[in-house]
């Protein structure tokens, strides 16, 4: 005789099925899902598959002369720069070789593609990258060559002050046997290199660009190279103590970027009458004065000079313009290593400098300044285009105001408008938000709403189209009643939706 199941057991077995089989439904509605999207995948892919193959057939039906235009617009267009940057990045070559055997027996075979060397040497792999540059030389042939060289842990060296990495003469064997073919050429001190310089095996006759840095762990000083025979020399970089031994057509040079100890840095000046951009950064410290009266110096005239920028310390810069005029000068830039002892004298001396010039400058940017320096150069300098200013505490001073520059800004506040021609302003404060918010929304307000004409007759100044304010200290920041700030930028907003004028408040 069977006996039957207990309904309450029964029920939980049913219980048991009914989850089961929903957690079944539940996993198979998912697969369902899961293979309409696998599907809607395919799908797609193949669409891209032949939209990729419709473009690709148009592109390699191109005949070889317009592929080669691409391919040398893809290698030339990086950005050199930075040679760190640049000689870390995978050659382009081998990307277009890569792709079929057309391109690459187009690539390969076009000795354009091959002009720009960017290596970073490595102990480990040298005897490789010495084939590979052998290689390089042969495939490019008569063009003119861009080189750029690195070394393993430069920068690191530098840090640690260890040696860096020098790579065997043979490396550079192969580099100095294409040196009648050099058009560019950016490069550390490497011995054996430098050795090749010396020897006079490296006359470079078609040099355009050159930059030599020394690393500030070496003790040497210079470089000797001759370099009389390259009359295209018309930009040069150096970077190291000492210019002595470098025999350069001076008079020819059109950009001068130079990092060196003083007083090396000006006894050139004289003699480069053709310079159109100048930049004197500070590198190797050095107890020398820059007093150039010892020597019987003079002032330069520099008629095709438009761009000077200067990173030093405050006296060397007084130097650097207390010896030259630059009539033509339209970009100035000014960053010294310190906040100027005297403020006053230090302007003063700027301004005599731009009042003896005569010049209009367009672009101004000055940096690690107080709000004096830069108050007496805005009121000299109202030809200005662009205008960034990074203000800096005095030493001695906890905050500083920064009223005098904005009300200076503020064209409501006075008969004329200063710097009517501004069209960018960017501005990195360091005072205190809650004291400078008004201040500074006037400003604003004053530059970018519909101007009215002054009230000496005079025509308004054009409306800023960029404004970028950046505060460094964010705690002062939050001093700011929340509805003050929230409103505050609320208005920048609205101010830059109505007028167009691209407004932007930064906090670091």
């Amino acid at each position: 005789m069977e006996l039957e199941e207990e309904p309450t057991h029964r029920s939980t077995k049913d219980w048991k099925v009914a989850a089961i089989r929903k957690k079944l439904d539940i996993c198979a509605q998912k697969l369902l899902e899961v293979n309409q999207h696998a599907a809607n995948l395919e799908a797609e892919a193949c669409r891209i598959r032949e939209e990729l193959n419709a473009v690709s057939a148009a592109i390699m039906s191109l005949p070889p002369e317009i592929l080669i235009e691409i391919f040398l617009l893809l290698c030339e267009s990086r950005r050199k720069d930075n040679a760190k940057r640049l000689c870390s990045e995978y050659p382009p070559q081998f990307l277009i070789g890569s792709v079929c055997s057309l391109w690459r027996r187009v690539a390969w075979g076009t000795s354009r593609v091959w002009r720009t060397v960017a290596i970073t040497f490595s102990s480990r792999r040298i005897e490789t990258q010495n084939q590979l540059l052998q290689e390089w030389m042969d495939r490019s042939r008569t063009s003119l060559l861009d080189i750029y060289l690195y070394s393993e842990n430069l920068g690191l060296a530098e840090i640690l002050f260890r040696n860096l990495y020098q790579p065997p003469k043979e490396t550079f064997a192969i580099i100095c046997a294409t040196n009648e073919r050099w058009r560019t050429l950016h490069t550390p001190r490497f011995t054996h290199l430098w050795d090749q310089f010396k020897s006079g095996n490296a006359p470079a006759t078609s040099l355009y660009e050159l930059c030599l840095s020394l690393p500030s762990t070496e003790e040497v000083q210079t470089i000797d190279w001759d370099l009389r025979g390259s009359v295209h020399l018309k930009k040069l970089n150096l970077e190291m103590r000492g210019r002595r031994g470098l025999v350069i057509n001076w008079r020819a040079l059109t950009h001068l970027q130079i990092c060196t100890s003083p007083p090396e840095c000006l006894y050139f000046l004289p003699n480069c009458l053709a310079l159109e951009s100048l930049t004197i950064r500070h590198g190797f410290h050095s107890e020398a004065s820059l007093n150039l009266n010892d020597n019987g110096a003079c002032t330069t005239r520099l008629t095709s000079l438009t761009h000077l920028s200067l990173c030093e310390t405050p006296m060397a810069m007084e130097n650097v313009w207390s010896y030259m005029t630059a009539p033509n000068l339209k970009d100035l830039t000014l960053s010294p290593t310190h906040t100027p002892d005297d403020c006053m004298r230090w302007s003063n001396s700027l301004i005599q400098f731009i009042r003896r010039s005569s010049c209009s400058l367009e672009k101004v940017a000055v940096c690690n300044v107080s709000t004096t320096c830069v108050h007496t150069l805005l009121e000299e300098a109202r030809t200005v285009i662009q205008l960034i200013v990074v203000l800096s505490i005095p030493y001695g001073q906890q905050v500083i105001s920064n009223a005098p520059v904005l009300n200076l800004l503020n064209s409501s506040l006075y008969g004329s408008c200063h710097l009517p021609g501004l069209e960018e302003l960017c501005l990195s404060l360091k005072g205190d938000l809650r004291t400078d918010i008004d201040t500074l929304l006037g400003m604003i307000k004053s530059r970018v709403l519909p101007l009215l004409p002054p009230r000496n007759g005079q025509p308004p100044g054009k409306k800023i189209r960029k404004i970028i304010i950046m505060y460094h200290d964010t705690a002062l920041m939050e001093d700011v009643e929340p509805d003050t700030l929230r409103r505050f930028y609320e208005e920048l907003h609205s101010l830059s939706t109505s007028t167009g004028t691209s407004i932007k408040m930064v906090t670091k």
